[in-house]
């Protein structure tokens, strides 16, 4: 799935960024700045929308995560809800820079108004991953986070093995979602 980023505003077809006024993605006032850096409240979540950069598949995922995680702690939860090996080899890729700084949080990535970035992992094929920060809002009373909302399209096996047992059609939300819980509880 090609996810493009919505520039005019408005725009709510998949794989899009609706955006306010400012040009900034829906809901980043919710997110205060001092001195260039985001104030850590309670109760403030992103939603990211997850895809696997590859030009012939439909390969998705929508999330909504805490917005003062660590990218660090987004790759468990990246690799759990797109049903990957927990044991890949994993890095961010941030405005042209690999593998930035393990402190760096998604805020902070809003706050500098970045709103897109890479992941890539793989061990002998590297898949390349979009995640777009769409929205920002706040937590509802008793949900947990982080938590799956929908998706599409099953990723590719991980390894030759697999691809003789997997079909890589459909998206398995109940795997998905269990995957996730055990990243949450961790």
């Amino acid at each position: 799935m090609s996810v493009g980023i919505d520039q005019s505003g408005g725009g709510t077809k998949q794989g899009t960024i609706r955006r306010d006024e400012s040009g900034a993605f829906e809901g980043l006032s919710l997110l205060e700045v001092r001195h260039g850096r985001p104030v850590q409240r309670r109760g403030l979540v992103f939603r990211l929308l997850i895809a696997l950069d590859e030009r012939h598949r439909q390969i998705w995922r929508r999330v909504e995560v805490d917005a003062f995680l660590k990218l660090t702690k987004l790759q468990p939860v990246i690799l759990a809800v797109m049903c990957w090996p927990d044991d890949m080899l994993c890095q961010f890729e941030v405005a042209g820079c690999r593998s930035p700084g393990g402190n760096l949080r998604i805020a902070d990535l809003a706050a500098m108004r970045i709103d897109h970035f890479g992941f890539l992992c793989g061990d002998r094929r590297v898949y390349r991953h979009l995640v777009v920060i769409r929205k920002a809002m706040r937590a509802e009373r008793d949900a947990h986070y982080p938590r799956l909302i929908d998706g599409g399209g099953r990723c590719p096996p991980s390894s030759e093995a697999q691809a003789a047992d997997e079909i890589c059609d459909g998206f398995d939300t109940v795997e998905a979602a269990a995957r996730l819980a055990a990243v949450a509880v961790r």
